[in-house]
């Protein structure tokens, strides 16, 4: 057994909080983390979760420019720089060494000197605004959803570089703007066609859900979730529900989206009004019976207490001499053959002993590669969201992508251009498996791959001969993925999940609101940190191919990627702090919270008396009945500080909060909400996060977000690229040595397969 990532050091200098989750990533592969930090600690010891994110790395005080920290910079492999900043002063990249840094906003460089904030980025981002509340306007987010990310995807960029380094001896810088992640958090669904029309939203997002059958009700005891986001889903529901009539009601065909609005409510009304007559417990049992995909909501404690925790092993203890004991979440992949570190305590700051120097790590000598990944092949069975999102992740880095999929389509193709949006980037197959033909063109492509993802349950991988020991008989070295979905929790291990489900199993969705109004978001983290989590996992498990030349096998469950997306919430210990809820979802303070503005809703996040202060200045009346930042941080989301701010914001323009304050260094954001704003809106636009010029003959010109990594040597690959299903079938199968004629003969055979693409008629 080894660890991945032994004898890499890695420095993490002055962190917040995502540079240290990205240490804490790189610790839990095996590398050696050292925070260098100020005199008291630095930013990311603020929170609970410091005790999970700092957990088993040394710390040294150190001040700038002295000999100590100048030596320890230079022993690195990877440098983590946090708060935001590019560079560290009087210091310079050695050419073996990488260097990582995640800036918030953006290439929005007129916010560059704001302070490293998650609910800031998140307004700018469209987070905010992916979340209804019971009230007009978006949702604050308690979740700081970009910090986890984008620390999660520094940790892979650095391991991407290493692997670049293993091959040619170079390191280079690795950017991961939050900006970019959260505008495909909030977009992804929403790439936009000059030629094909939008799908309505229905309104703004609501804090029950998305559809009529894809949102929370109420049974007569409590809170459930349905996840039936297709019409066989939803017709089970209706029998399940004893309420078959609404399958053949005109009103009802395109259930479960239904664009009347007085149809929809309707619905929504007979739905909630069958859910009204039973228990909990009783509806649990009927819709387990007609395969339903359901559950009740649960809270974090609820959730810690289940056998979905307790079965997949997702919580572990650290302890040690003298301190109390602290439940962690456990590393939530595995990689075959590997051992990944065990729990452990933070260090206090400079806790550590005088740190040995050592030389950097071996290197390779060969040519450098144009991609970080360039020449992996990587062949992508998932469907939906979490392994579409790790393939268009993978091909952003530079592999080969090849989405197969069966002729028919996944079922994420009733999406239309959302699905469109999930897979750029990529090429596409569609083969029928289950025909002998079929299945012999499928090994033929695993014996091309360096890569394959799926995402089925539990005995079909066997059945189909996607299991890792199948496809490593067929290519040895391999490296193989399985994204579950409940893990290997008895009563859940069969069954599909959901994004909606892992919300409502996990607390999200009272911990966004409360018991008594649960809050939805349709930023899907489950599905989409399970996608980055897989793609941290199989780049891990490339870097130590390239050194042992082995294949291993992952897996990862997305009960593990929902407390990956929110691991502070699990982190528990004797005086843990209790939570810092918003109120009635608009903020948690005057000076921190949504307030709105002449053309939509603006977010401030004063946190620090220089900021108080250059906000009074603002003001016209001074604030003066609040003299210090003290004073002022201590009034609620809804009094007289926040009347007063109300007045003054609510006549100004987005535009204008961004140039009149934001500029001027008072910590505020334009909200953006992309139902409203689209995707080609200004804000994505200035801060980077917009790829255009995708044409394709069926969708036309194509606006999408991403462009993930910015790397300055081998610079990753955005998408220029969008496929429908089987769009690549005759191109895929030449490179493996097919002829036009067997080509034409798998169609006849109808082992392969072509689907036109036709937009949902509205």
């Amino acid at each position: 057994m080894t660890e991945p990532l032994s004898g890499i050091r890695v420095v993490e200098y002055h962190a917040g909080v995502a540079a240290a989750i990205a240490g804490l990533f790189l610790r839990d592969a095996g590398a050696e983390v050292i925070k260098i930090e100020p005199p008291g600690g630095d930013a990311s010891r603020c929170e609970p979760g410091n005790q999970q994110w700092n957990r088993g790395k040394q710390s040294v005080v150190a001040a700038p420019g002295d000999g100590g920290e100048a030596a320890l910079l230079a022993s690195a492999d990877v440098v983590v720089i946090g708060g935001g900043a590019r560079s560290i002063d009087g210091w310079k990249r050695q050419p073996h060494q990488v260097v990582c840094f995640a800036p918030p906003y953006g290439d929005l460089a007129a916010l560059a000197s704001l302070p490293e904030s998650d609910a800031l980025a998140a307004a700018l981002a469209g987070i905010l605004g992916g979340t209804g509340a019971y009230r007009p306007g978006p949702a604050y987010n308690t979740i700081p959803t970009l910090s986890y990310s984008a620390g999660l995807m520094m940790a892979t960029g650095a391991i991407a570089a290493l692997l670049v380094r293993a091959k040619s001896g170079v390191g280079q810088e690795v950017g991961v703007p939050w900006t970019a992640l959260g505008a495909y958090f909030s977009g992804y669904q929403a790439s936009e066609s000059d030629r094909i029309p939008t799908m309505p939203s229905g309104g703004g997002a609501a804090p029950d859900g998305l559809s009529v059958g894809w949102r929370v009700y109420r049974a007569a005891d409590g809170w459930m979730g349905v996840a039936c986001a297709n019409p066989v889903f939803f017709q089970r529901l209706c029998v399940a529900l004893e309420r078959p009539e609404i399958i053949s009601d005109p009103r009802f065909q395109t259930a479960p989206f239904v664009f009347n609005p007085a149809d929809r409510d309707e619905l929504q009304r007979l739905i909630g009004e069958a859910f009204a007559a039973r228990s909990r417990a009783e509806w649990v049992r009927v819709f387990e019976e007609h395969g339903v995909p359901a559950s009740t909501l649960l809270t974090r404690e609820q959730f810690l207490a289940s056998d979905l925790v307790r079965e997949n092993r997702l919580a572990v203890t650290a302890a040690g001499p003298g301190s109390n004991a602290v439940q962690q979440v456990a590393v939530p992949y595995s990689i075959s053959g590997c051992d990944l570190a065990p729990p452990a305590l933070p260090p206090g700051p400079g806790a550590s002993g005088p740190t040995p120097q050592r030389p950097p790590s071996s290197a390779g000598s060969g040519p450098l590669p144009a991609h970080p990944l360039a020449g992996i092949r990587v062949l992508d069975f998932t469907g939906f969201l979490a392994g579409p999102t790790a393939g268009r992740i993978l091909a952003e880095l530079g592999a080969e992508v090849i989405k197969v999929e069966p002729p028919e389509g996944e079922g994420f193709r009733i999406g239309g251009l959302s699905c469109v949006g999930v897979n750029l980037g990529k090429k596409g197959v569609a083969i029928d498996q289950a025909r002998p033909e079929g299945r012999e063109v499928r090994d033929r492509l695993v014996r091309s791959a360096d890569v394959v993802m799926h995402a089925l349950l539990p005995g079909a991988p066997e059945r189909l001969g996607l299991d890792y020991s199948s496809v490593e008989a067929l290519r040895p070295g391999i490296i193989h993925c399985w994204i579950r979905g409940f893990g290997v929790a008895g009563q859940w291990r069969a069954r599909p999940s959901f994004d909606l489900l892992l919300q409502a199993l996990t607390g999200q969705m009272f911990a966004l609101g409360s018991e008594e109004q649960p809050i939805y978001s349709s930023i899907p983290m489950a599905d989409l940190s399970g996608g980055m989590l897989s793609v941290h996992a199989i780049v891990l498990a490339l870097y130590l191919r390239e050194k042992d030349r082995q294949g291993r096998s992952i897996e990862l469950n997305q009960v593990g990627a929902s407390m990956a997306a929110r691991m502070e919430d699990f982190v528990d210990y004797p005086g843990r702090p209790g939570p810092r809820l918003s109120a009635n979802a608009i903020g948690r303070s005057a000076l921190e919270r949504l307030y709105p503005v002449a053309d939509g809703w603006a977010l401030l996040d004063v946190r620090d008396p220089g900021a108080w202060e250059r906000l009074r200045a603002a003001h016209p009346g001074g604030l003066a009945p609040w003299p210090s930042f003290d004073v002022a941080a201590a009034q609620p989301a809804e009094g007289a500080l926040a009347d007063a701010l109300a007045t003054f914001l609510a006549p100004l323009s987005r535009r204008q909060v961004f140039e009149q304050l934001a500029a001027r260094g008072i910590p505020c954001a334009p909200a953006v909400i992309v139902r409203e704003d689209r995707i080609s809106n200004e804000w994505f636009r200035a801060a980077g996060a917009l790829i255009e010029g995708i044409e394709h003959a069926s969708f036309g010109a194509l606006t999408a977000v991403g462009d993930f990594f910015r790397f300055s040597a081998t610079p990753s690959r955005p998408p220029a690229l969008a496929q429908w299903v089987g769009e690549h079938n005759r191109e895929v199968l030449a490179g493996l040595g097919y002829t036009e004629a067997e080509v034409d003969r798998l169609f006849e055979l109808k082992a392969i397969a072509t689907s036109e693409f036709r937009p949902m008629r509205l």
